[in-house]
């Protein structure tokens, strides 16, 4: 080998090694389209990209665009443009009986014609530089330019079908009541989804318009404005056209910038604004006619909140299209739950500026497909109460009725449910066996007795079943409720000892649960009190400590759980008070931020409080389940990631104080 080769050898590995160092390798993905701008900082930040491997659009979907009309045969949008297929074209006559002769490629609302393309054969060299009449057509780009066709940029959507209505003139001013007319348009003749960039003062006829977009199933996203005004002294339409409503039929978009701070320029008002997405300095398709100059198809730095709505809508599309038969309620309540929420924030302020929060769009598509790896819908909840040795299985929120086959469970410790192979439910228990000995039961779901065997213990145990060591098995994981040293115990079904962990001290008794990864392992999470500071901290598959957290607002242990409680894509910490303490509930961000901390209680209940996280309303975002373990009534109320409360299960039991556990199995 030459020394020539070797050096050339050396430098391509060197540059490979820092490429993927620093990034400049563009990451592996299943699908990413070969088209030359497909790259920008609004991309990136609402998760498009990771949204591609899912989905990437369907011309069954219609997205009417209400604007100053786009480019209907730009070279990059034209094989996305909605045609008319009950029209003959150019022929006269009114053949699909609309109202409207020869709207093959959309209208024109301003000069009541069939031409929504602009008209660019006459512009000054003001307008030029301007560039007013490229506003719809770098909209229509954002939304669907075609994708993987190489040429230009790129769509959110790399197929759909974009309908052209021009509402306003090429210098974005016009009559609201062309807006009004181009609604209903939409809605009449196929539209799902209209995108409205249009901000005006016309109020009544454009609530009803929108109205009625809603009650005939068609979603509608609309920008805030560029006014820098806020909603509660000032309103605009239709961004503002459902206020005060019981429903939401419109999403009111701002703007942020790349460092997603409000555009400077965006209206706020948390009764208008729904959510945020970029709308500063985003490149898209340009009005194209080399015969009148404007020989660019692609470019410009466009800000404004009329830039961040075609995301939304956007977004919106994709979601449509693996979920065609969602309306507005779903496909709304998706979109506003799946949001980057920062943390941390003054919460009234945070919504008058970005609403619910920053789009994501890999996590909406991912919760429409269901794939949201990190919520939990409910399998099936059960009460336990050791002290009258009653199991109650509830049907969702339905009156609960006493399990009557259910063996005497009085001496019981604890207990949990599990999904056998066939995906059965079954049962264990861990009951005091004599001094120093504990014995765990494996039921069925009918309580016939699988296996029993003895394990090690001091005092009362926690048990649980979770997948944390072995793929495609679940393992039974115990812990301490009294001052030890140990942390948790490992064993397979069989009783063998897999791992375990302990403190060099004692701590004064462990809470137990589990926080999903990435495949289809859990790592084990646990809360204790250890030299009077109370810590959570999280166990990897072979048992290393790999988070430490202190807590130093916890009086005592208490409960703690896991689960993507806001939507974002991304789990979080939950606990709860101990017996003694103030009835709050509090998550944070696995980093130890906080994120919300509420009262689940009167302030009077000091027997402490036990959660569990779980998808209760099946939005894709979890829920946080509470029992007041010494009250008699509304045993379990249902919590949202606000702290306020969604649902709530009222039973009073007839026997002794009751101390109840909510057993869930999670899907």
């Amino acid at each position: 080998m030459t020394e020539l080769i070797k050096k050339r050898i050396i430098f391509f590995l060197t540059f490979f090694i820092l490429s993927l160092f620093f990034g400049l390798l563009k990451p592996v993905q299943a699908f990413f389209p070969n088209d030359e701008y497909v790259e920008q900082w609004a991309y990136s930040d609402t998760k498009v990209y990771e949204a591609w491997n899912y989905a990437t659009g369907t011309e069954d979907v219609v997205v009417a665009i209400i604007d100053n009309g786009f480019d209907t045969f730009h070279p990059d949008i034209r094989e996305n443009a909605w045609k008319n297929e009950d029209e003959i074209e150019y022929n006269g006559i009114d053949d699909d009986a609309n109202g409207y002769i020869d709207d093959v490629w959309g209208w024109n609302f301003v000069n009541d014609n069939n031409i929504p393309r602009p008209n660019v054969s006459r512009l000054t060299d003001e307008e030029r530089q301007r560039g007013v009449f490229n506003h719809a057509t770098a909209i229509a780009g954002i939304i669907g330019a075609a994708g993987n066709n190489a040429k230009d940029g790129v769509g959110l959507n790399w197929k759909v079908k974009l309908m052209n209505l021009k509402a306003l003139g090429n210098s974005g001013s016009g009559d609201m009541s062309k807006v009004y007319e181009a609604i209903i348009y939409a809605v009449d003749n196929g539209a799902d989804i209209i995108n409205i960039s249009v901000v005006g003062y016309a109020a009544e006829e454009l609530k009803q318009a929108i109205k009625y977009a809603y009650d005939n199933n068609v979603l509608v996203f609309a920008a805030a404005g560029n006014e820098d005004i806020f909603f509660e002294n000032i309103l605009r339409y239709p961004v503002c056209a459902d206020l005060g409503e019981d429903e939401q039929w419109v999403i009111g978009v701002s703007a942020v910038d790349s460092r997603h701070f409000i555009a400077p320029f965006s209206n706020y008002g948390a009764g208008c604004i729904d959510i945020t997405a970029p709308g500063v300095d985003i490149a898209s398709t340009l009005r194209y006619s080399p015969t009148n100059g404007l020989s660019e198809r692609f470019g410009g730095s466009w800000s404004g909140t009329s830039f961040a709505v075609p995301f939304v809508s956007g977004a919106a599309a994709l979601v449509k299209s693996v979920q065609p038969d969602w309306g507005p309620k779903q496909i709304y309540n998706v979109l506003l739950n799946s949001v980057h929420h920062t943390p941390g924030q003054n919460e009234e302020a945070y919504a008058h500026l970005f609403g619910a929060g920053l789009l994501q769009i890999d996590t909406a598509v991912k919760t429409a497909l269901g794939e949201n790896l990190y919520s939990h819908s409910i399998k099936s909840i059960s009460l336990f109460n050791s002290l009258e040795s009653n199991l109650v299985k509830i049907d969702g929120f339905a009156s609960p009725v006493i399990n009557e086959k259910t063996p005497d469970l009085s001496n019981i410790y604890d207990m949990d449910v599990f999904r056998n192979d066939n995906g059965k439910l079954g049962y264990v228990t861990i009951e005091r066996h004599k001094k120093g000995l504990a014995k765990v039961n494996i039921y069925d779901n009918n309580w016939v007795l699988i296996d029993s065997w003895l394990t090690e213990s001091w005092g009362r145990m926690t048990i649980k079943v979770a997948n944390v060591a072995v793929e495609n098995g679940d393992e039974i994981i115990i812990s301490p409720k009294f001052f030890d040293n140990e942390v948790f115990r490992v064993l397979n079904f069989s009783g063998q000892e897999i791992g375990s962990y302990e403190l060099l001290g004692s701590h004064r008794g462990v809470s137990l649960s589990f926080i999903d990864t990435d495949n289809s392992l859990q790592h084990i999470l646990v809360k204790y009190r250890f030299d009077d500071l109370v810590r959570f901290e999280e166990f990897n598959y072979s048992f290393e400590k790999i988070n430490s957290i202190d807590l130093p607002f916890l009086k005592d242990n208490g409960s703690i759980d896991s689960g993507d409680i806001d939507g974002d894509g991304e789990q979080e910490i939950v606990v709860s008070a101990s017996e003694g303490d103030a009835p709050f509930i509090a998550y944070y961000e696995r980093d130890g931020t906080m994120i919300k901390r509420f009262f689940s209680y009167d302030l009077s209940v000091r027997g402490g409080v036990q959660i569990v996280v779980s998808d209760v309303n099946n939005d894709g975002k979890d829920d946080i389940l509470s029992i007041n373990r010494t009250g008699r009534d509304e045993v379990i109320k249902v919590w949202d990631e606000e702290g306020k409360k969604i649902d709530e299960l009222n039973f009073t039991y007839e026997g002794t104080t009751p101390i109840w556990k909510i057993l869930i199995s999670k899907q």
